[in-house]
């Protein structure tokens, strides 16, 4: 069995959440066709079939496109273009009130809302419309309108940390040496005794010794 190769850039669940929306919105198209009686005009009926019809036809453009790998189209401003003021809308707006289409035939359009918000709660499709804020904001009116509740804020991917080159370590310091001893002084020498004096003589020699001389001189 061959199997399909998806483009590079497609999403596996754009061609089932084209099938299972467009069966939703064209149930709900006939339904407000049927029950056009009870809505409080004609006209707001026409303007709600067409409205419906119009999401559910630009829905399965912008999921096409993506089935095909290719990203839908984002226009955006061109710098110093100066658009002409826009012409007073003539057209019967749609009410406004959130939930205003459950309030006005709740036994049947409560079905289709519950069918869209399980739709819309499954992990591949709520991925499919995180990824393309196209698809979101073409079905935000109809979630408005079937009080279908928005998706929780996606938190933003976290940076992939950068890698770091691992920083030299420095050269280990050799170990502290000893402080070095001061060298010993030498022994302290005595200090040197006065040399000895000779023993004085006795008084009665040297009174001799004088006595001997003089009579030699004489």
């Amino acid at each position: 069995m061959a199997t399909t190769r998806l483009p590079p850039d497609a999403h596996p669940w754009a061609e089932p959440a084209a099938l299972h929306l467009g069966q939703i919105l064209t149930g709900l198209c006939a339904l407000i066709a049927a029950r056009f009686r009870i809505l409080p005009s004609v006209a707001l009926a026409n303007r709600l079939n067409s409205f419906v019809n119009r999401t559910r036809q630009r829905l399965l453009a912008v999921f096409a496109r993506i089935a095909a790998g290719r990203m839908p189209r984002i226009n955006a401003p061109r710098p110093g273009r100066i658009r002409a003021p826009a012409a007073p809308r003539t057209a019967l707006r749609l009410p406004r009130r959130h939930g205003w289409l459950i309030l006005a035939l709740p036994n049947e359009a409560v079905a289709y809302a519950s069918q869209l918000e399980t739709l819309l709660a499954q992990p591949g499709m709520a991925d499919l419309i995180a990824r393309h804020p196209t698809a979101a904001r073409i079905l935000a009116p109809l979630r408005r309108l079937l009080t279908v509740p928005e998706p929780p804020p996606t938190p933003p991917c976290p940076k992939p940390a950068r890698a770091t080159r691992p920083h030299p370590k420095p050269p280990a310091e050799p170990p502290a040496k000893p402080p070095a001893k001061p060298p010993a002084k030498p022994p302290a020498k005595p200090p040197a005794k006065p040399p000895a004096k000779p023993p004085a003589e006795p008084r009665s020699r040297t009174r001799l010794a004088i006595r001997l001389a003089l009579a030699f001189q004489r």
